[in-house]
């Protein structure tokens, strides 16, 4: 099974995300503002921030230009200073080019204010390993 991890992070939140679960799966997250080649995958984890409650514009292009048929299945993870889900934009345009989304998503809240602690901290980032741990391993059967 092919798994790929791609993501585009403005403060770091994100990246920090994307990079604890490339750890645990063994595969090297893609930053989307870098040159790269998209290959074809089987699941696709599609990680970003959100910015007064819409994902980043910077993702949703991305996405939109996604040629179809190369990706089967995605699932969405974000950052943001609510944590709130406001990844519908992400599920429409992944699902106009005819990608499974996964059903649920993971959001962490990122809060970098006075006496609120930075994050995602160490505990967000095993608690988003985990989760993408189980979702490949019941993908992989």
């Amino acid at each position: 099974m092919q798994i790929g991890i791609i993501y585009c992070s403005q403060s770091g939140s994100t990246k920090k995300l994307a990079d604890g679960l490339g750890e645990a799966l063994g595969i090297e997250p893609i930053d989307i503002a870098k040159p790269h080649i998209l290959a074809n995958y089987d699941m696709l984890f599609v990680g970003c921030g959100t910015y007064n409650d819409v994902p980043s514009d910077l993702m949703i292009n991305y996405v939109n230009n996604i040629p179809a048929n190369t990706i089967k299945g995605a699932v969405i993870f974000m950052t943001n200073a609510t944590g709130k889900d406001n990844t519908q934009l992400l599920v429409n345009g992944l699902k106009a080019k005819g990608i499974e989304v996964f059903e649920k998503h993971y959001i962490c809240p990122c809060k970098r204010w006075l006496f609120q602690g930075k994050r995602p901290d160490n505990h967000d980032v095993q608690r988003f390993k985990k989760f993408g741990v189980k979702i490949v391993k019941a993908l992989q059967g």
